[in-house]
C-alpha cells in the first residue's frame, strides 16, 4: 500500500511539474484542483494571493509558491490538511 501510494505521489508530481513548465497561472493551477470558481476565487482571496492571479508559477517567490501549494491542497476540501 505505501509503494502503491509513493508511485501515485510520484505521478502527481510529475504531472504537476509540467503542467508548471507549460507556463500554468496561479488561478489555473488552484482551479484544475477544484473545478469550482467560487472555491478558487474565495482561496485566492483568503491566501491573499489575488496580486498573482495570472502570474506564472516559476516567478513565484518561495514563500509565494506555499501559499498557492496551500491553495492547491485546500480546493480539493480535504477533511485534514
Amino acid at each position: 500500500q505505501q509503494r502503491l501510494l509513493e508511485r501515485e505521489l510520484e505521478k502527481d508530481d510529475t504531472d504537476f511539474l509540467d503542467r508548471i513548465d507549460q507556463g500554468s497561472t496561479v488561478y489555473s493551477l488552484i482551479l484544475e484542483q477544484s473545478q469550482d470558481t467560487n472555491l478558487t476565487e474565495q482561496l485566492v482571496n483568503d491566501l491573499d494571493l489575488s496580486h498573482l492571479r495570472d502570474s506564472g508559477f516559476r516567478v513565484l517567490s518561495t514563500g509565494e509558491t506555499r501559499r498557492v501549494m496551500l491553495a492547491r491542497a485546500l480546493a480539493t476540501q480535504p477533511d485534514l490538511v
